[in-house]
């Protein structure tokens, strides 16, 4: 792993990587959600979300 992969504390020197993920060996308490297949006949031909959404804001320099 590259050294711009890293966060150096300068207090202690010590590495910690980031971008990666921490692996548990303990369950999840967290429900499981599956995919489900459905007719297609059954879904409507469109569907309209513009209600659901937030209006849009200025995003500044979030490079977003």
């Amino acid at each position: 792993m590259a050294d711009e992969d890293c966060y150096v504390d300068e207090q202690t020197g010590r590495k910690y990587h980031v971008g990666g993920c921490l692996i548990s060996n303990e369950p999840s308490p967290f429900q499981k959600f599956g995919a489900s297949m459905v007719d297609p006949s059954k879904l409507p031909s469109s569907v309209d979300l513009r209600q659901l959404m937030t209006p849009i804001e200025d995003q500044g320099d979030t490079n977003s």
